[in-house]
């Protein structure tokens, strides 16, 4: 049964969506944002953010605001997808992120101001040399990156209680952006995430007899 805590955010999508806004609206991290776009790489180290942390930080983003697609998809994206992204009939940057063999493939959006550009630096910066098969946001000893691990950082631009804190997973962003299909007003927010969050028919029917 689930929890009737509410600092269970994977079951609290209006708390969720709460932090959704906080976010947005923050202009803490719309600064942050900005600076990996437009700083020196120096400025930025001595600002204490390194290859490491805004990489984390733009993972976190991508998951948050990336249409409600699978964590994997923002970790595992290559080179190439993102140099293939392209903009949407809507205005939003959209990567075409492959996970078969048969081409089958999900869409991840860059819905936060400035995130496009963000990646796009963070590209130009450290992943020239990279091949075009290489995944984007691989660290630099070749892993994948965490996508919880990387929402652990954007935990500093929200006001959360502890408990909250333990809980800001990459699964209660799923099931936001699962509830956004239904209820959401903006249309640009709603209907991104089924076709990209939907799970297999088999969970989606054990889920429903939950």
């Amino acid at each position: 049964t689930r929890s009737k805590d509410s600092s269970i955010l994977t079951y609290n999508t209006i708390r969720t969506e709460e932090l959704f806004k906080e976010l947005w609206c923050s202009p803490k991290l719309a600064d942050t944002v900005k600076a990996t776009r437009m700083d020196s790489l120096e400025e930025l180290d001595i600002a204490g953010w390194s290859r490491d942390k805004i990489r984390q930080l733009l993972v976190g983003l991508l998951v948050i605001f990336g249409g409600g697609s699978q964590a994997s998809v923002a970790s595992k994206m290559t080179v190439q997808e993102f140099d293939e992204t392209v903009i949407d009939d809507k205005g939003q940057y959209l990567a075409k992120v492959h996970k078969s063999q048969a081409g089958q493939h999900t869409e991840l959006y860059f819905l936060y101001p400035g995130l496009y550009d963000a990646c796009r630096r963070y590209r130009t910066e450290f992943c020239n040399e990279m091949p075009l098969s290489s995944t984007l946001f691989e660290t630099e000893k070749g892993f994948e990156t965490r996508p919880d691990r990387a929402l652990q950082l954007l935990c500093g631009y929200v006001s959360l209680t502890e408990e909250e804190a333990k809980h800001f997973t990459v699964l209660a962003w799923r099931n936001l952006w699962s509830e956004w299909n239904h209820v959401h007003p903006d249309q640009v927010l709603r209907g991104k995430g089924l076709q990209v969050k939907r799970p297999p028919e088999p969970t989606r029917e054990k889920r429903s007899a939950q």
